[in-house]
């Protein structure tokens, strides 16, 4: 079972609700997974964020200074952006939160992923991405 709060309202969802939300799917045991409705596009922010913060349990490392996504019909786009030489660990961690992420959408979503170095103080370019994590600095 998982706690989630929306809008200032704690919710509680078990995973096939959470399936549902994020994928607009509904699951049927004596049947495959069947579109409900296209979700909105904020429905679609909500479950991006969701999933990052699932993700990312676990999977922040010290040179991590920020995360970004960006969803619309169809596409994600996720930002990782480092302090430092980025070593293969770095793009391994990377490449383990784009998977999570994938698995909870459905396959008619491709992502992009940008693995880039941007060392304190340079400003990062986010521009209307979601700001998932940010370092303190």
């Amino acid at each position: 079972m998982i706690l989630l709060v929306f809008s200032g309202v704690l919710t509680c969802h078990g995973l096939l609700d959470i399936v549902h939300l994020c994928t607009g799917h509904a699951y049927r045991p004596d049947k495959t997974l069947k579109s409900q409705v296209p979700m909105e596009s904020l429905e679609m922010s909500r479950c991006l964020r969701l999933s990052l913060q699932r993700a990312l349990l676990g999977n922040i490392t010290p040179n991590i200074r920020a995360i970004t996504g960006h969803i619309e019909v169809g596409k994600i786009r996720l930002g990782f952006y480092f302090h430092g030489v980025i070593d293969d660990d770095s793009r391994e961690n990377a490449s383990i939160v784009e998977t999570e992420v994938i698995a909870d959408f459905d396959e008619s979503f491709h992502v992009d992923t940008l693995v880039q170095r941007v060392d304190f103080p340079e400003v990062m370019e986010i521009g209307d991405d979601l700001l998932v994590y940010l370092r303190k600095e």
